[in-house]
């Protein structure tokens, strides 16, 4: 009896123990509930966050190392991908490295994409009439394709079919290619409409899209008799009766900065000889003209009797002659001229060539 009233006594205390329990966690519950709600509530609005929608503006910018670029935007952010390749200050993107990167500029609701190609292969634009000869196949095929680009971006962005363009093609094979290029006496010149000349067989003597680096411009010849070989690689010249490595003479360098900048003047000698030749471009001024230097600008020829070349810039002072010429260690090289030594030098004339280039394009004096 005693046993079951203690069952029954524990049962109740169990009971009211429970019952205790349960009112303690909803007290706590209550408790928190009425914390929370006597926080003051959040009535400001969620702030959502601004998305822009940017212009973008994709350009790819072909720099050797040490060269720069200058955008010609403000802008209020930018973010480099490879900062060890370029660097960015004071709008001015410098090439550091070869390699390629990209860099990414904030400016007002357009975001430029600049892909920078960087490289080694070319200089700097500089006088070094020291510079070494161009040897046989000193490049690859891909080091050729990228010296090709960079010679075609450098064209582009002065104008192509531009006075500046063709300019800009003179500037890069004299200025920024690390080599020089022999002489190359014509052969004969592709001409089929004068039986005075014969096919070219010297393949540097006539142009190329591009430098002649590399065998796979064979496809590009139109005629051939003693080649093909690149620029640099020994072929037999028919006026020297040797090997000479090929190259390009004085109206071969001309017609190619020509023909690269958009312009088709035709395989033709330097003249003015009677007959077919560069100088019938333009209309030749001659230096006792006094009006020949008032007026004459760059990419505009300069020549005498059998030789010509092109004015690549002019500082206000002296003027900048690229040419290819026969000279013994001279061949493809850069000269400055006041006016009084173009006076006396063996140049006779100008040949003025607006109504052949029509345009100027980007046209700087100087480089």
């Amino acid at each position: 009896m005693r046993k079951r009233k203690l069952k029954k006594k524990v049962k109740r205390i169990l009971k009211s123990f429970a019952v205790l329990i349960i009112i303690a966690v909803i007290f706590i519950i209550i408790s928190n509930k009425t914390t929370y709600s006597s926080q003051e509530p959040n009535l400001e609005p969620k702030q959502e966050e601004k998305v822009i929608n940017y212009n973008i503006v994709n350009k790819n910018i072909y720099l050797v190392k040490d060269e720069e670029y200058k955008i010609d935007h403000d802008y209020s952010d930018y973010s480099i991908n490879d900062s060890s390749i370029l660097s960015f200050d004071n709008n001015t993107i410098k090439g550091l490295k070869s390699g390629n990167t990209s860099i990414e500029i904030i400016s007002n609701d357009n975001k430029y994409i600049y892909t920078i190609n960087v490289s080694d292969l070319l200089n700097t634009p500089s006088i070094n009439n020291s510079k070494p000869y161009l040897s046989c196949h000193a490049y690859t095929e891909e080091q050729a394709k990228t010296i090709d680009e960079y010679l075609t971006y450098h064209i582009d962005e002065k104008g192509y079919n531009t006075r500046a363009g063709a300019v800009e093609a003179a500037r890069f094979l004299t200025l920024m290619f690390p080599y020089k290029l022999k002489y190359f006496f014509e052969n004969g010149r592709l001409d089929r409409s004068n039986s005075f000349f014969d096919y070219v067989d010297g393949e540097g003597r006539y142009y190329h899209k591009g430098l002649y680096l590399t065998d796979n411009k064979f496809n590009d010849l139109v005629a051939t008799l003693r080649g093909p070989q690149p620029w640099g690689c020994s072929m037999y010249n028919d006026t020297t009766k040797t090997q000479n490595p090929n190259g390009l003479d004085c109206s071969g360098f001309i017609t190619w900065a020509l023909v690269n900048a958009g312009y088709d003047p035709g395989d033709v000698g330097a003249g003015p000889n009677g007959y077919n030749d560069i100088t019938d471009i333009g209309i030749i001024v001659y230096f006792n003209d006094p009006n020949a230097f008032n007026n004459v600008k760059v990419g505009d020829l300069i020549g005498r009797q059998g030789h010509i070349a092109m004015l690549i810039g002019y500082d206000g002072n002296k003027y900048y002659v690229a040419e290819a010429l026969d000279a013994g260690e001279y061949d493809m090289h850069v000269y400055s001229y006041t006016k009084d030594e173009l006076i006396n030098s063996q140049f006779k004339y100008f040949v003025d060539l607006d109504n052949f280039y029509k345009q100027d394009g980007k046209l700087n004096n100087m480089w």
